[in-house]
């Protein structure tokens, strides 16, 4: 190799080794906001039960309550 292409080497060798650190940082973002994304969906995931269950629960507690009522 001649001098002139050695120099390329290395000059295209460290564009390469940047842009691969750069890709890695970006990767890693990615990979946080993920997180964070998959960290809210599990507390609605939460949020939906409980009001489901507060939802499934009223109607039978009227329910019971008629049935008493009419059971006096």
């Amino acid at each position: 190799m001649s001098p002139d292409n050695n120099g390329e080497f290395k000059e295209y060798r460290r564009l390469l080794i940047s842009e691969l650190e750069r890709l890695t940082r970006e990767v890693n973002e990615c990979r946080q906001e993920i997180q964070s994304i998959h960290r809210e969906i599990t507390k609605l995931n939460v949020k939906s039960g409980v009001w489901g269950l507060m939802g499934g629960a009223i109607p039978v507690g009227i329910g019971l309550l008629v049935w008493f009522l009419q059971s006096i």
